[in-house]
């Protein structure tokens, strides 16, 4: 997960008010999304050529980035 360093860690707990065990289940969450994304990869996107899966996976990242920054501006409140 971006940006879970302790500064990270700070502004999660202490300005967006995010309990450590919150925290936690998003960690797990994170785990099980990867372990699903490898299943979906081998059985639907394996035949697919590196370059195409590289440039979608890329575009995807970059928005789902956004989404700390996000949080950051407090653009969500």
């Amino acid at each position: 997960m971006p940006g879970t360093g302790s500064a990270m860690f700070y502004f999660y707990t202490n300005e967006l008010k995010f309990t450590p065990e919150f925290l936690g289940s998003l960690k797990f969450v994170y785990a099980v999304g990867t372990i699903v994304g490898l299943f979906i990869y081998n059985k639907f996107y394996k035949q697919l050529e590196f370059k195409k899966i590289f440039s979608i996976t890329l575009m995807l990242s970059v928005a789902l980035g956004y989404t700390l920054l996000i949080l950051v501006t407090r653009l969500n409140i």
